[in-house]
């Protein structure tokens, strides 16, 4: 009996400790670690791992791409791409990229073709120019 006592008391101590642990781990902020790619039909121009918080990674932009990234709130499609390209030919050379790996925690898979490079970096701006 008094052996029961103590476990229960011992469990109910571990418990005790434990809970508040639970409630700020769920509240920081997930990592972000992204492999980012870029293919043609030729094959693979090149890929990049990108950390963000602080930004990190193989990307050779990491800092503009994770600004980027948050501008967009890890949103692919919600890039604010290059203000600085004014105009893209009407070239056809198809450019996919790709995306894999977590943005704050959550989950990301991204795959797009673009007509042209021009293109890519009008709507994508720095996050696949590595």
């Amino acid at each position: 009996m008094a052996r029961t006592r103590i476990v229960v008391t011992s469990t109910l101590a571990c418990l005790a400790l434990a809970v508040p642990f639970t409630g700020t781990a769920s509240a920081a902020p997930g990592k972000t670690e992204l492999v980012l790619s870029t293919h043609e039909q030729t094959g693979t121009l090149g890929s990049a791992q990108l950390r963000c918080d602080p930004p990190s990674g193989s990307h050779g932009k990491a800092g503009e791409a994770c600004r980027d990234l948050a501008a967009a709130d890890g949103d692919f499609t919600k890039l604010p791409g290059d203000p600085n390209v004014q105009s893209c030919t009407m070239e056809l050379r198809p450019v996919t990229v790709s995306a894999q790996g977590n943005w704050r925690g959550k989950p990301v898979t991204f795959s797009k073709e673009y007509p042209n490079r021009c293109v890519l970096q009008a709507e994508t701006g720095p996050v696949f120019a590595f």
